[in-house]
């Protein structure tokens, strides 16, 4: 049986944080956000799954992706209780999310 809890965040957007376990063991956590209604903006690039890795330093992260051809998306952002967070596109312009964890709730 799943032991999943599923909260809403406070956040810009409608977002949905999902809890697949216990905090100390091994788990996939993950997020969801309301699916447009309409065809977005072009500016608009996040409407679908994105691909999350967990990183010890997001800063080194983010300079690694730039030098291997990678771009920043969105502006890196703090989200309280989850840590410092920024959506990239590597070589190719595919979309991911880099995410160094800080249960702080600053």
């Amino acid at each position: 049986m799943f032991v999943w809890t599923i909260k809403k965040l406070k956040s810009p957007i409608e977002y949905w944080h999902i809890t697949t376990g216990e905090q100390a063991r091994l788990r996939i956590n993950g997020g969801l956000i309301k699916r447009p209604e309409k065809e977005l903006p072009e500016e608009i690039i996040i409407n679908s799954y994105v691909c999350i890795i967990d990183v010890p330093n997001i800063n080194e992260y983010l300079k690694q992706i730039q030098k291997h051809g990678g771009n920043l998306a969105i502006e890196k952002k703090v989200i309280p209780n989850i840590g410092r967070l920024a959506y990239c596109f590597d070589a190719e312009k595919k979309l991911f999310d880099i995410l160094q964890p800080d249960m702080s709730p600053r």
